[in-house]
């Protein structure tokens, strides 16, 4: 499916242009004679989709603004109001620029024909995949209303989840990093003076200092080495994530390492859990529910698992 730029005339003779997604020039072209435009222009939009990119002051779509947008989103549907009004209030009263960016696309593609889901699916920086695939399970079972509530319920206590996860890491950083400071200026700074004192007693030097001294006098004649190896650790680890073996072997040491090793493990089950739970209750098949969940873990090794589990699903297990 692609995004394609139409401009066309409505029977009031006003001049319509807008976006649409579809399949070819010939399926829109079908549907604007259906909304009764005559179509002047059809062009593909060789951006493909009007994904919305993240640049310097470009607010992103937290999973907090997400939740409140199903939450109002289900309000205002449970209350007999049509997805298109439901579309055209939100955009308006969204605080977030980036989703109301996103929602005044939405609201045209919509208006054309277009569903929901469909439309969301030009800008998937801004809504998840699971979302997508839930509003359009949602449009099938004519649940949509529920869907959301649900949705707004699971982003609503991820959100609590990685904010308690940020709160927890908050104090080792700052411990680590206050301790880092500290050694430095303590071998670099305060122990030579002690040295130069000792020597000038005659008292020779324990191995443990000694050892703390050569090291500060590496680092005083070696400081752009060891800056240049910083810079070349980053660069191959970036370059290895961006492998599927790389990612791979990444979330797998992830999930292996002490103590954060056991709090990774403990937020995939949950994700997990509270995803396929969620789903389940939509009425999607455990197959497709365990398809749509490997995707939002977060966390590959975990992904694979789920993929191996699933097979065996399919086999009759």
């Amino acid at each position: 499916m692609a995004a394609f730029y139409y401009t066309g005339k409505a029977q009031s003779g006003k001049t319509i242009s807008g976006f649409m997604n579809a399949d070819s020039k010939s399926e829109v072209l079908s549907v604007l004679r259906r909304q009764q435009i005559y179509p002047i222009s059809v062009t593909k939009n060789e951006t493909s989709s009007r994904e919305i990119s993240f640049k310097r002051g470009k607010k992103r779509v937290s999973q907090k603004d997400l939740s409140v947008f199903c939450r109002q989103f289900n309000t205002i549907v449970a209350a007999g109001i049509s997805v298109i009004e439901c579309i055209d209030i939100l955009r308006k009263q969204t605080e977030n620029k980036t989703l109301a960016d996103a929602l005044d696309s939405v609201y045209e593609d919509v208006q054309t024909g277009v569903t929901l889901s469909n439309a969301m699916k030009s800008f998937p920086k801004v809504f998840t995949e699971l979302l997508i695939n839930m509003v359009e399970a949602g449009e099938i079972s004519g649940q949509l209303d529920l869907i959301m509530k649900r949705m707004a319920d699971l982003f609503e206590k991820e959100y609590k989840i990685n904010a308690k996860i940020k709160g927890a890491m908050v104090y080792p950083i700052i411990l680590i990093s206050v301790a880092s400071v500290v050694s430095g200026v303590l071998i670099l700074v305060v122990l030579p003076g002690f040295v130069n004192m000792f020597e000038g007693f005659g008292i020779a030097l324990p191995a443990p200092t000694r050892a703390l001294l050569a090291l500060g006098d590496f680092i005083k004649k070696f400081w752009w080495l060891i800056i240049a190896g910083f810079f070349l650790l980053f660069y191959s680890m970036k370059k290895s994530l961006n492998t599927a073996e790389g990612r791979l072997k990444y979330d797998d040491l992830k999930l292996k390492l002490p103590i954060v090793g056991k709090l990774n493990k403990k937020v995939a089950t949950t994700r997990f859990a509270r995803s396929l739970s969620t789903m389940l209750n939509s009425g999607i098949s455990i197959i497709e529910a365990m398809e749509m969940v490997g995707k939002v873990i977060g966390n590959r090794s975990v992904n694979r698992m789920i993929d191996d589990s699933m097979e065996k699903i399919k086999k009759g297990e």
